[in-house]
């Protein structure tokens, strides 16, 4: 029997290194919205990672075969160590984004050849349980990475964290350095009995990076749309959809201890087979019952498949060539290639279907259908000619999945009654944008949305505060030192913002940047110093040349209480204008519908996963907002006290007169400032602003006891079935 030291000091130090970098990559998003890194640059960030991952896995596990093991594993682990001091003493975005990247080229070589020495270093009985363990500690630093960042964040925002991923990563280096000997090769040779003979070398390999490449894509598009779809259905603070989040992780480390059991090749296979599918099963449950119990059970047999097919996969992908390394680098490259293209699915799924769960359940029929080859590889093996050719039956398999799909894709734009109605739906704002367009011509309506939707990610570069290279943003990062001229609609945009401000006495200021800025702001109390910045007659605003001047240090814009109104307006301005005479636009619940004809909308209840009633409206914006969209549950005074993100400045707290408000308005920017002023106003304060500056728009007003008081014009509230 082996004494597997170099196994499991690898292991340890990837569990080391995963605890670090996953501490990073779950602050990152915090870092960059400080240094007001938004959009695509932040997301290019974290595809670069992977990107990199998956050119340097194969070339990393070829040169370890050539070169040996120990220089590449030192050079990349002591890399990582060293990269993330360049911060600490020049904290700027490019060393941030030169951090995450670098963890990335350290990811693409670590990985790969720590399973290359499982697979070299072990026998074939103790891969299993090592892959096991591999795996076990690996989902706990995944889970553990966060937890310490957290903790370390109320030290401190940066340092502490990157001290934290230096040490992890020096001490991973430090553990190869001692344990790893100069001369241990990645050739072993592949074992088994005759029995379990099965083909070998990488073309053996192709169906098992089907299958990975399958269940990597699948995690790629939970990652990118989960987080979304439970916020959308899910009435709850962030800890509970944290919790929601994390199932499929904890079910996975409940079931990796049975990975001893899959001690052979034969019982590898049927493991990664069962696996995987039970895994794609879960997608599908998740996808067809979006509700907590179907994200519960979906999560169990998310991660209940994983526990049972990862280490399975891993076993089996070393048993199949002697150069240990070169196979590793294979399989690394077709899991990173399912994190690649993960995303990129999930985006044209949501855009054809105009739903977050159309994603998840071709995600999981992909995995299924992707383990096909791997199945008729297995079965050909064991049945010989009584079984179809594999190469014929995985193109069977594909072809058989991609009809599918397009059948599906036809159906959720097949046309209702006698209009001809097409749906369009991309992720922007933080949220899904949807259009629905009536129209007789297809591909007008197709050349209409893709300008709406062109349009509506070039306002949000503009308009969002963390994006450094847009109008607000420049503003913000110029506070207190220089005017900046802006863009004609940025600049618009203020003018109409700075005269509503006026109208509301400050209770709607876009100064609130100063608080808001922050993340989750709303758990404390704003200091008395944020309070005093936040003053919209402080801002220097000159229409004419395009400038505004924030004359305080620390002042900040943020116009998140009505841009997605402007955006949805400027989008249904751009519909009409490509010839669109009906339609809706959508952005997180509120909306702008278009055209003759009347359009329902459902106003959600504050406190149920259920619908207040149904109203109609035309050529109207609906817009609404609420203490349940993003708050925290805290004890204050012996009591379970709610802190949302809509602070009334003057009163220092979360408003408290409403817990919900609908309006409805003449346009979208105008419904979506007023559902944020008149949630802090309450009804009858809210009432008489209305009355007095904005008599033809109405409002709906859910009070802390649930009453319901709404304005004289307010459409009549029709019950939810009807």
């Amino acid at each position: 029997m082996k004494s597997l030291s170099s196994s499991r000091a690898v292991i340890l130090s990837l569990f080391l290194s995963t605890l670090g970098v996953s501490a990073f990559t779950f602050t990152f998003p915090l870092l960059a919205e400080e240094k007001q890194i938004g959009g695509i640059y932040l997301g290019s960030a974290f595809s670069g990672y992977f990107l990199v991952k998956l050119i340097l896995a194969p070339a990393a596990g070829q040169l370890a075969d050539r070169l040996g093991i120990r220089p590449l594993l030192l050079t990349a682990s002591f890399f990582a160590a060293v990269i993330p001091c360049l911060y600490l003493f020049d904290p700027s975005s490019a060393n941030l984004y030169l951090i995450q990247f670098a963890l990335g080229f350290a990811g693409g070589i670590l990985k790969p050849l720590g399973m290359a020495v499982i697979g070299a270093d072990a026998n074939q009985e103790q891969q299993a349980k090592l892959f096991g363990s591999y795996n076990l500690l690996f989902n706990l630093a995944l889970m553990a990475g966060p937890l310490t960042a957290g903790l370390l964040y109320l030290v401190g925002p940066t340092t502490p964290l990157l001290l934290f991923l230096c040490a992890t990563q020096l001490l991973a280096a430090l553990m190869l350095f001692i344990s790893i000997p100069r001369e241990l090769g990645l050739t072993a040779p592949v074992g088994g009995t005759a029995k379990d003979a099965q083909p070998t070398g990488i073309a053996a390999m192709v169906p098992l990076m089907f299958a990975v490449a399958g269940r990597t894509l699948g995690i790629a598009v939970l990652i990118t749309l989960y987080p979304l779809l439970l916020k959308q259905v899910i009435i709850g603070e962030r800890f509970v959809l944290a919790v929601f989040f994390g199932i499929p992780t904890l079910f996975t480390c409940l079931t990796l201890p049975l990975a001893r059991l899959w001690n052979n090749r034969q019982k590898r296979t049927w493991a990664t087979l069962v696996g995987m599918v039970i895994s794609g099963c879960g997608l599908l449950l998740i996808s067809i019952f979006p509700s907590p119990a179907g994200f519960f059970l979906g999560g169990a047999l998310l991660g209940t498949g994983a526990g049972i097919s990862a280490p399975a996969a891993m076993a089996l992908a070393v048993g199949l060539s002697e150069k240990k390394g070169s196979i590793t680098g294979w399989f690394h490259l077709a899991a990173n290639m399912g994190f690649v293209a993960g995303p990129l699915f999930a985006g044209v799924m949501v855009q054809r279907g105009a739903e977050l769960t159309g994603p998840l359940q071709g995600a999981g029929l992909l995995g299924i259908v992707c383990c096909v080859p791997l199945l008729l590889q297995k079965m050909q093996h064991q049945f010989g000619k009584h079984i179809p050719f594999l190469l014929p039956g995985s193109v069977l398999a594909v072809l058989l999945l991609v009809l599918s799909l397009g059948f599906r894709a036809l159906t959720l734009q097949e046309p209702e009654e006698e209009y001809s109605r097409f749906r369009y739906a991309n992720i922007a704002m933080g949220t899904i944008v949807r259009m629905t367009i009536e129209h007789e011509d297809e591909q007008q309506a197709d050349r209409a949305a893709k300008s709406g939707m062109s349009l509506i990610h070039q306002l949000q570069q503009d308009f969002d505060h963390r994006n450094i290279q847009g109008s607000i943003g420049r503003i913000n990062e110029a506070a207190g030192r220089e005017p900046v001229v802006i863009t004609d609609r940025a600049s618009a945009l203020i003018g109409r913002a700075l005269s509503f401000c006026a109208k509301t006495d400050g209770v709607f200021d876009i100064s609130i940047g100063a608080v808001s800025r922050n993340v989750e702001y709303f758990r404390d109390r704003p200091t008395d110093k944020q309070r005093e910045l936040v003053d919209f007659r402080k801002i220097v605003f000159d229409p004419t040349a395009r400038q505004v001047y924030l004359p305080k240090e620390e002042m900040a814009l943020d116009l998140g209480g009505l841009a997605k109104g402007t955006v949805i307006d400027a989008v249904v301005a751009e519909l009409k204008k490509q010839g669109i005479s009906v339609g809706i636009v959508e952005a997180g619940g509120d909306f702008f519908c278009f055209g003759q004809k009347k359009w329902r909308c459902g106003l959600q209840h504050p406190r149920k996963n259920e619908l207040l009633g149904i109203i109609e409206v035309q050529n109207k914006a609906v817009c609404g907002s609420g203490d349940y969209y993003q708050f925290v549950m805290s004890e204050e005074n012996g009591k379970r006290t709610r802190k949302h993100h809509i602070i009334d400045i003057a009163a220092g707290t979360s408003a408290k007169k409403s817990i919900g408000v609908t309006t409805v308005a003449a346009t979208t920017e105008l419904a979506d400032a007023l559902a944020t002023t008149l949630m802090i106003m309450g009804p009858n304060l809210g009432r008489r602003f209305l009355k007095q500056h904005y008599p033809d728009a109405a409002a709906l007003w859910v009070e802390p006891d649930l009453t319901m008081t709404a304005t004289d014009n307010f459409p009549p509230l029709l019950p939810a079935g009807e």
